[in-house]
């Protein structure tokens, strides 16, 4: 978020999608001033998170879907964070729905865009872990084409949209177990 201005004393974001609320806390620690929320819908990690960010009080973490967000939630942000979310689900249209409904002044999301005019859809099964009495971890992630992804914004509220691009500029290891 380089853009000060999105972050207003006063303000409210949610971030969505929060895990353990590391990247929340960073910013309700940077921004005293503006109250984050953060959900995300597994509940371990929440309990987590506010164990470790106990001592932060502009910022609240829940247990909640993005796909079902309370009533309460509209017009009470001025932002939306997702952090990664949108690749590690199925599709994006859903999600940015939801959050179009809230009524926010901006979504900053980060995930993996594409600026030619192909979206992968890439549905991992992750068989060097268990998920419950599966033998495996079953997750997405996808990659969006980014003139698709800003045409599904301008349908959901966003009208302008600014795109930077990342660059790792380091080869991560392989994991061990080979996941």
């Amino acid at each position: 978020l380089a853009r000060r201005s999105l972050l207003r004393p006063g303000g409210a974001v949610l971030d969505l999608g929060c895990g353990a609320g590391a990247a929340t806390g960073w910013l309700a620690r940077a921004y005293p001033e503006t109250t984050f929320l953060g959900v995300d819908l597994n509940d371990d990690l929440v309990r987590w998170g506010r164990e470790r960010l106990s001592g932060t009080p502009n910022l609240q973490l829940e247990t909640g879907d993005l796909y079902d967000l309370p009533e309460s939630y509209v017009g009470r942000f001025d932002g939306v964070i997702l952090l990664q979310t949108l690749s590690w689900l199925p599709e994006p249209e859903a999600p940015l729905q939801a959050i179009g409904r809230l009524g926010p002044r901006w979504l900053a999301c980060s995930s993996l865009f594409y600026d030619g005019p192909v979206d992968c859809t890439i549905h991992v099964r992750d068989r060097s872990k268990r998920a419950g009495d599966r033998s495996f971890v079953e997750t997405y992630y996808n990659v969006y084409a980014l003139d698709s992804m800003r045409s599904l914004l301008e349908r959901v509220g966003f009208v302008r949209t600014e795109a930077e691009p990342f660059e790792l500029g380091i080869d991560l290891p392989r994991p061990e177990d080979r996941g």
